[in-house]
């Protein structure tokens, strides 16, 4: 396919929706830099490429980018729970501050609300750290293994 032709490919993909486009050459260079999310095949890639493309992978195995994007929920259900879970925390302040009289309870209202700044804070990282090891679901196996050439060849 000429480069012209791929352009006009992820153009009108792009008036349909979100376009990934996933390339290693030198032809690829303008539909990756036109897709919202162009990947390019870093190892085995030309330079134009990795430089077109918002994501390089540095690997030639395609099943990483589907190892990335479940990495990518996991990520963003993961940070949206703390922080939902932080912010809540932040409402606990506000009641006790109108519900409280006036005048009566400045340093208690103060100390809840560091509390809860510091207990927020700490569900946050907390969440955030349970994303360091996120292990490769796709690509856990080697291509071309037993299993899959069982399957092939039994077809």
């Amino acid at each position: 396919m000429k480069p012209a032709t791929k352009l006009e490919a992820i153009r009108e993909l792009r008036r349909r929706g979100v376009v990934g486009m996933i390339g290693d050459g030198i032809n690829d260079g303008p539909a990756l830099a036109a897709a919202d999310v162009g990947i390019a095949m870093g190892i085995s890639g030309s330079g134009l490429a990795s430089h077109a493309a918002g994501v390089v992978l540095m690997s030639n195995d395609l099943r990483r980018v589907s190892d990335a994007i479940a990495a990518a929920r996991r990520v963003t259900r993961t940070l949206l729970a703390g922080v939902s879970a932080a912010l809540a925390l932040k409402i606990v302040p506000l009641v006790l501050m109108f519900a409280a009289p006036h005048g009566t309870a400045e340093e208690f209202l103060i100390a809840v609300a560091v509390g809860s700044d510091v207990l927020g804070i700490a569900i946050v990282l907390g969440a955030a750290t349970t994303l360091l090891h996120l292990p490769s679901r796709f690509a856990s196996t080697p291509c071309g293994g037993t299993d899959v050439m069982l399957t092939v060849t039994g077809v």
